[in-house]
């Protein structure tokens, strides 16, 4: 999380990518900005004390640095 919250991560939708991010809409319905403001970020994988690899998939805004709905992914 710590990744995500210092601007370190991965955009892979929205802004800075050429990918729509279909879920813009909502999030600035939800809180606030413009469409273009939002992104859909990952963290680095990370391995779990039990072995499973993992990475964190979340929402964040550029303009306020604002990051929602944090996810924990597994990786297969």
């Amino acid at each position: 999380m710590s990744e995500l919250m210092s601007g370190k991560e991965v955009a892979t939708s929205g802004n800075g990518t050429d990918v729509v991010l279909r879920d813009a809409p909502r999030l600035v319905s939800e809180y606030g900005g413009q469409v273009g403001d939002w992104s859909k970020v990952s963290s680095s994988s990370y391995t779990a004390a039990d072995g499973i690899q993992f990475e964190i998939h979340a929402y964040r805004n550029a303009v306020t640095g604002q990051v929602v709905g944090p996810k924990s992914i597994p990786l297969k």
